[in-house]
């Protein structure tokens, strides 16, 4: 790539809006309310942007990258003087969440409302509504049941962080931890 390209690139990767509306131009269909938490990072194969559909209200993290195709053939024309062609579609649905390092391959379509934890290699399809992580990337629990777990000890979680305040920034030992969690726990009372 010459440095013309190259500065031209820097300007498009600028921020997440002007990365997504650089990819649209190349022609990948990208839904709204999509972000590109680091575009500088992120790799996305606009070589068959044909081949790559984003929809709605994905996050997409430092590092993230989508391949529609390998080289592999490069192999096959030096050993048998042919070349196969080997790519395939990328489909990632709505409300998607993508962790750190996070790479996407050929052929792979993600359903609605997932997770994808950092570092994932996602080989094979996910369904809607899953939590999935791993090399290579597999499901781990429902969205449903990630939601019940967070939701169980992010309260715990909160105070803790609270309690760690208190006493490393302010130098003071706040109430007990279980009376301070019926503080954040308790209705609110109006007069």
């Amino acid at each position: 790539m010459g440095v013309f390209n190259q500065i031209k690139m820097i300007w498009h990767k600028r921020s997440s809006s002007a990365y997504i509306k650089y990819l649209r131009k190349k022609g990948i269909h990208i839904g709204e309310h999509c972000i590109i938490r680091a575009p500088r990072t992120a790799r996305i194969d606009v070589s068959r942007p044909s081949l790559v559909t984003i929809g709605n209200n994905v996050d997409m993290n430092m590092n993230f990258q989508i391949l529609t195709h390998d080289w592999a053939s490069l192999v096959f024309r030096t050993k048998y003087n042919d070349f196969v062609n080997s790519s395939g579609h990328v489909t990632i649905g709505n409300n998607i969440y993508f962790g750190t390092n996070v790479v996407v391959l050929k052929g792979v379509t993600i359903g609605d409302n997932c997770v994808i934890g950092a570092c994932s290699l996602v080989t094979k399809n996910i369904p809607a509504n899953s939590v999935a992580a791993g090399v290579p990337c597999r499901v781990i629990c429902s969205i449903d049941e990630y939601y019940r777990k967070r939701k169980q000890v992010a309260l715990a979680e909160a105070v803790e962080s609270m309690c760690r305040v208190f006493k490393n920034v302010l130098n003071a030992i706040p109430l007990n931890v279980s009376c301070m969690k019926s503080l954040f726990t308790s209705p609110i009372k109006t007069i």
